[in-house]
Parts: C-alpha cells; structure tokens; sequence
C-alpha cells in the first residue's frame, strides 16, 4: 500500500471515529435535555395547581366545594401525554377530584397522608409509573389537601414518533458532521499534495533524467531562495559568534 493510500484510509478512519464520538455525544446530552425538560415540566404543572387550589381556599371554599378544579385536572391531563392521572385528596386522605370518575372518595394509601407534613414536593419511582406529590395550604399555612400527579415512567420504550424524530435530528447531525470531515480531508490532501510537491518533482528528474523549462524554472527559483535563505542564518550566526568572542575578551 503506498504512503498516500495510508494516509487516505488513515484519514478515513479518524473521520469513521470522529462520527461516531459526536453521534454519541449527541445521543447523551440529548437524553439528559429531555429528562431534565420533562422535570421542569412535571414541576412546573403541580405548583400550577398548588396554586390553583390555594386561590379557591382564598375564597372561603374548602378542599371538596371546589368543582372548578376537577375542569382544572382534566385540562391539564389532555395537555400532557405523560401524565396518567391527577388526584386531589383531603387530609383525611379521600379522594375529592381525580381525573379517573371512579377513583372519587377513594381511600389514599397511607403514605400519601404522611407526606402532607412535607412543605416541598415528593416523589415515587415505580416501573410501571412515577408518582409527584405535593400538599396545599389554606389561609394558616397548615395542609389543606395533596394533590398527586401520576406519571407514565421515565425509562419506558419510546413510541415511533419519538424514534422517528431522534432519528431525523441524529441523521441531521450526521450529514453536517460528514460534511465538516470531508471538508477537512480534502484540505488535508490538498496540503499533503502541496508539501510533497518538491520531492514529486525530484522523483520525476530522477526517473526521467530530463527536465522540463517550467520545472527547470521552478527549481532555480526553489534553489536561490534556500541559498538566500542558508546566506542569511550563516551571516546571523556569524555576529552571534563574534559577540560571543567579544565578550570572552572583555
């Protein structure tokens, strides 16, 4: 194989390299922007009804003379494919308003309850759904209620769409990654081609042993500008070395 091959299928290779690392890299960091995404989201929807709850308490009303909120979940539920369901209990840990008709006056699991004397959010993992929990207050600050937000799990299979989608996004990174590195290679070979130049033109004197005007021309002018070039640094270390032998004689 000769030199300019290696190079070409060394150059290759790093480009094979180099697609892979930043298809992987894409993947990772896209994964992590998703899932923190879909955080915020989720924590974005149970502070809106927290709130949500806490103004109709405002108005005089308790945790079951509150109608408008069970519009209020339903709303939500069709707004985010993610969420599953949408429960609002009392501290005697009873349903008043779900997203599900028949989980009304419903018994919560205990852990739920215990949970109200939590001030911030809560969470559950479970493998077939994740559980957000947070409590609202009424006018005293003591809990008036929860409200839990059940959730379709993180790490369940993607849907088509959402393969689909991934798969447009990496094979648009692919093709402008394919492009930078094609670029480069053949500003590479193009650098390699002007840099062996000389020696090229040197193998063919040698092999031919005739030498064309325009070669002849080039050469001459390659040649006067080295011997310029060696005329130069000889001169500078020259001086160099006679100041060095002025100082050795002070």
């Amino acid at each position: 194989m000769s030199t300019r091959a290696q190079l070409s299928t060394a150059q290759l290779l790093c480009m094979a390299a180099l697609l892979a690392a930043l298809t992987a890299l894409y993947w990772h960091f896209s994964s992590a922007q998703a899932a923190q995404l879909a955080h915020e989201r989720n924590h974005f929807l149970l502070q809106s009804l927290r709130k949500t709850a806490e103004d109709y308490l405002a108005t005089g009303m308790t945790a079951e003379q509150m109608p408008a909120m069970q519009d209020v979940i339903d709303r939500e539920k069709s707004s985010f494919a993610q969420v599953m369901a949408i429960d609002l209990f009392t501290p005697q840990g009873r349903i008043s308003y779900s997203t599900d008709a028949g989980a009304r006056d419903v018994q919560v699991p205990a852990d739920w309850v215990e949970k109200l004397s939590l001030e911030g959010s809560w969470e559950t993992l479970d493998p077939t759904q994740d559980q957000l929990g947070m409590r609202f207050e009424n006018h005293l600050g003591r809990a008036a209620g929860g409200i839990v937000v059940t959730l379709l799990p993180a790490d369940q299979p993607w849907t088509l769409a959402q393969w689909q989608r991934m798969g447009q996004q990496a094979l648009w990174w692919l093709m402008l990654a394919a492009a930078c590195c094609i670029t480069a290679l053949c500003l590479g070979l193009w650098l390699l081609q002007r840099s062996l130049h000389p020696y090229h033109q040197a193998a063919q004197i040698l092999n031919q042993g005739t030498v064309t005007p325009a070669l002849d021309a080039e050469l001459r002018q390659a040649a006067e500008q080295a011997a310029q070039q060696l005329q130069t640094e000889y001169a500078q270390s020259q001086q160099a070395l006679q100041k060095l032998q002025e100082l050795d004689r002070a």
